[in-house]
């Protein structure tokens, strides 16, 4: 049997949203970076990556604290934020000796062009947001097995 990995793709194939996203969203608003993301981790994150809330209702959420910011430039920091980190550019050699499989926290519209290059290399993605659940609650490690 072929060794089998798991990877995420925040902090792993991609930069984390966490802190650039934060920090750029904060700038359009007159709440502090931190002040910001407590309430989007308060009101709004395990809902965003399970899936219960869509991209529109985050980006609702987000014109509350930001009015004055379009969605196309706020769409714009999240691409900004999600910068390919080098072990994206291992996947094709690594699938030579392993099963790829992708795990991750996050909304299928926000990965989708950190995935597509990739994703002949890989045998199964599973993102949080399609699964209606989130790690580390041990169902979606089951459902990505």
């Amino acid at each position: 049997m072929r060794p089998q990995l798991v990877l995420d793709i925040g902090g792993v194939l991609a930069t984390n949203l966490s802190p650039l996203f934060w920090q750029l969203l904060a700038a359009e608003t007159t709440l502090t970076e931190e002040a910001l993301y407590s309430e989007y981790k308060q009101q709004i994150s395990s809902r965003l990556w399970t899936g219960e809330i869509s991209e529109p209702d985050f980006w609702h959420w987000v014109s509350a604290y930001a009015p004055l910011l379009s969605q196309e430039r706020a769409k714009r920091m999240i691409d900004r934020s999600l910068q390919p980190l080098p072990a994206l550019g291992k996947i094709g050699a690594w699938s030579e000796i392993a099963d790829i499989h992708l795990l991750s926290n996050h909304l299928s519209e926000w990965v989708a062009n950190i995935i597509q290059p990739i994703q002949p290399y890989l045998k199964s993605v599973t993102i949080s947001s399609q699964a209606a659940l989130k790690k580390p609650d041990a169902a979606i490690f089951h459902k990505a097995a």
